[in-house]
């Protein structure tokens, strides 16, 4: 059993969880371009995947470009179906 499977069983149908011990700074740079790309009405997994890329991207945080700070981040839930 997960921490996921008890926010599902809550009444929670999506969330981004980390399969390990984050690092502060990277998920919170993920964080942030994670929401800004819902607001421009990506969907959660698309927004996720943008947040990683722009980290990627970002010479800025080039520290954090190794997996190990953005791998740990992952879509669980179902994606609502758009027609």
């Amino acid at each position: 059993m997960s921490l996921s499977r008890a926010f599902s069983v809550a009444g929670c149908s999506n969330l981004v969880t980390s399969l390990w011990k984050a690092e502060d700074n990277a998920t919170a740079y993920i964080s942030g371009r994670f929401y800004a790309h819902l607001r421009n009405g990506a969907p959660y997994a698309v927004a996720l995947q943008q947040a990683k890329l722009d980290l990627l991207r970002d010479r800025r945080q080039v520290q954090f470009h190794s997996p190990q700070y953005w791998s740990n981040l992952v879509f669980v839930g179902s994606p609502p179906h758009r027609q």
